[in-house]
């Protein structure tokens, strides 16, 4: 661990007699939600607590190549006792007051990469952007009242995709792809039984839908139209109108595959593992005939404790 540019990591676990790391959790979110660090330490022997605004740089993994964590800025700190113990929180680096804060503008006759790109622009932020979203026609979207962060997360459900900053990017990437925002494939990690302290799987009735409905105006005709994703019954309708043709279908294709995805659903916890990440492709084995396959996480913790790292996901079907 890297705080302000100084390795602080044998500060913290010098050796098993005289580490003062109670624990450290790094929650890794795809979407809206920003990563997060959470350090405890035992502050019997008063800790130099960093200034709130502190750059935090985090590896984990093993020797002799861990694996960055992320970027981090501290925004608050906690002392409680007996006995005394310290608390440092703080989100991503990326996440800045300025991509919080609210606008209110209208974008027109553009494309969700053009839209991305300049909001990444604005922010001093690398894109990363898989080529068929980039492409997406936007004839018309406002912005009233909304920050960047939330209306980008707005564009990308819209379009079936996941929104995340990491890196000092903005990442946009199809939901469930097994690709990266980059085009490149996405390697599989594989999990079996033997591998995980405890898993959970379940599927319901949520995700049966067999199509979705979205409707447009087409001025032209002077009248409504409907887009449909899927076949079959039961239909899910969209209650919402619409510009074109184009926004309707890729609508209507998102919320299908966010209900179809949402039908089988699970967790795992197992000993550490670094390469588990929001967004990246698990691969099940020796689960269940009715399970086994590719699974997309959504969400990743990685803890490290005196008695050890252990990593946790949740995930949902491709």
């Amino acid at each position: 661990m890297v705080a302000n540019g100084q390795d602080i990591t044998k500060l913290l676990i010098g050796s098993a007699e005289q580490s003062i790391l109670v624990s450290l959790r790094i929650n890794d979110e795809a979407g809206l939600k920003s990563d997060t660090m959470e350090l405890t330490v035992d502050n019997r022997e008063p800790f130099d607590i960093p200034p709130i605004g502190s750059l935090v740089e985090v590896w984990l993994g093993y020797e002799p190549s861990p694996v960055p964590m992320g970027k981090f800025r501290l925004d608050h700190w906690e002392l409680s006792g007996p006995p005394s113990i310290l608390t440092l929180t703080a989100a991503s680096a990326e996440l800045t007051t300025e991509i919080k804060g609210q606008k209110t503008r209208s974008w027109h006759d553009t494309t969700l990469g053009q839209i991305a790109s300049k909001i990444a622009g604005e922010h001093s932020l690398g894109l990363s952007i898989a080529p068929d979203l980039a492409s997406r026609e936007v004839e018309h979207i406002d912005q009233q009242t909304e920050s960047d962060l939330n209306f980008l997360s707005r564009l990308a459900k819209r379009n079936g995709a996941v929104f995340k900053l990491a890196d000092g990017k903005i990442l946009l990437a199809e939901k469930g792809s097994d690709l990266h925002p980059s085009g490149t494939q996405k390697l599989e990690t594989k999990i079996t039984p033997s591998d995980v302290v405890s898993w959970r799987i379940e599927e319901s009735e949520r995700g049966q839908n067999g199509s979705v409905k979205c409707q447009w105006v087409d001025h032209e005709a002077g009248k409504r139209k409907t887009v449909t994703a899927g076949s079959g019954s039961p239909v899910q309708r969209d209650k919402r109108l619409y510009r074109t043709e184009a926004e309707a279908g890729a609508a209507a294709r998102a919320l299908l595959g966010d209900l179809q995805r949402g039908k089988r659903s699970g967790s795992i916890e197992m000993a550490g593992n670094p390469a588990l990440y929001a967004g990246c492709i698990l691969g099940l084995s020796g689960f269940h005939a009715a399970v086994d396959g590719q699974q997309s996480v959504s969400s990743v913790t990685h803890e490290l404790r005196s008695s050890g790292y252990t990593t946790s996901a949740s995930f949902e079907s491709v």
